[in-house]
């Protein structure tokens, strides 16, 4: 015989290449420990303290916010926090299984996918009032893909920053008391290129996150930015509560 069957020669093909798409499809053990060793030299650097991957009940210690609630086999991974206790900076992986199918129906499918997000949360001063919010940079669409109820706001003196942002969170007049010059000047202080993050407020906590992959290269610059930008949002909710009993300027819908 001189050369394989055709039919041999086709099914070899064929295994290399489904062995090629999950080499590409599939982080490596590799990427998952070098991502693990870069987050554990952050968390030395900046003091804190790095918990490896935490125990799935501790989503359920973690603020209530947007993320948590969407896709399913929801893990906390490379949690790093402060020392103290509790903590008042944290930062995590979070992975989900998300689902093309229809809405309410969460079962594993083919076509279901994984989503992993960076979060890093910082804790604003007691007592500080917040009105439960997210906002959002436009992208290539306009907008954050099935997210509804988005706006823009108007804020006196300073038109571009409400033409630019979507905001997500009632009521209106809230948001925009809430967003005072700091912390409008926080909140565009991200200089980091690639995503971008989005940022939301729950009682007590500011929160950012952004899409990521295992393979990122730059997670630890990433994460170091992403903390030091929560903390700045956080602090500048603190200390920029506008006096008790000013009233709200009425804020416009500028769809």
């Amino acid at each position: 015989m001189d050369g394989l069957p055709l039919w041999l020669t086709g099914l070899g093909a064929m295994m290399l290449a489904s062995w090629l798409m999950v080499r590409l499809l599939t982080p490596s053990a590799r990427a998952v420990a070098r991502r693990r060793a870069e987050l554990r030299r952050l968390a030395s650097g900046l003091g804190l303290r790095y918990f490896g991957t935490a125990d799935p009940a501790i989503v359920e210690l973690l603020p209530s916010f947007s993320l948590l609630g969407e896709g399913y086999a929801r893990e906390v991974a490379n949690l790093v926090a402060e020392q103290r206790r509790p903590p008042r900076l944290l930062l995590f992986d979070y992975h989900t299984m998300r689902s093309h199918a229809q809405d309410g129906d969460t079962r594993p499918s083919e076509y279901d996918y994984s989503m992993l997000h960076l979060v890093a949360m910082a804790a604003v001063a007691d007592g500080t009032e917040v009105t439960p919010m997210r906002l959002f940079r436009p992208d290539w669409f306009g907008g954050p893909v099935g997210v509804s109820d988005l706006y823009h706001l108007t804020f006196p003196g300073d038109p571009g920053f409400g033409s630019y942002y979507l905001f997500v969170g009632e009521p209106r007049e809230g948001v925009r008391r809430m967003f005072t010059a700091p912390v409008r000047e926080a909140v565009t202080n991200w200089l980091q290129s690639g995503p971008k993050p989005v940022v939301e407020i729950v009682p007590g906590w500011a929160i950012t996150f952004i899409e990521t992959v295992v393979t990122d290269k730059d997670v630890a610059k990433r994460a170091s930015a992403l903390l030091g930008y929560v903390a700045g949002i956080a602090k500048a909710l603190g200390d920029a509560q506008p006096p008790q009993g000013q009233a709200p300027t009425p804020a416009t819908n500028e769809r």
